[in-house]
């Protein structure tokens, strides 16, 4: 059969449709793009972003350094935490850190902190080492 999909808008509209292509199917860049542009408008749909978190620490090794953060970003503004996601955010982000500038940190921390994730002793280190 269909699977329907319920969207729900922070003007409290909801919007049904079928769903139609699998996240399977979609690039690592595609899944940061997808949760960006969702938060960038304060749509908050949990399966939606439950099924991006789960292909996100699937192919998390994929991600650039912008996509991590763009992910980040779009969790924690929308206030959902996922543990493996940002686990496998901050792994990813410890392999990336010599790579950030200051505006990529600075998100990056924020974003940390915001969704509630406490970052590891060594990414706290490393991140330091890059400040100075």
């Amino acid at each position: 059969g269909k699977v329907m999909e319920e969207t729900h808008f922070a003007s409290g509209n909801v919007r049904k449709r079928e769903a139609v292509v699998p996240l399977l199917q979609y690039s690592t860049q595609n899944l940061a793009d997808i949760a960006w542009s969702c938060a960038n408008r304060g749509l908050a749909h949990r399966p939606l972003f439950d099924a991006l978190a789960a292909r996100a620490v699937a192919t998390m090794p994929g991600f650039s350094k912008t996509s991590v953060v763009d992910l980040a970003w779009s969790f924690a503004a929308l206030g959902l935490y996922n543990q493996a996601l940002f686990a496998a955010i901050e792994a990813r982000a410890l392999e990336q850190l010599g790579d950030f500038g200051p505006a990529y940190l600075a998100e990056l921390l924020w974003s940390l902190v915001t969704a509630g994730h406490a970052p590891s002793a060594d990414f706290k280190a490393r991140a330091l080492a890059v400040v100075r």
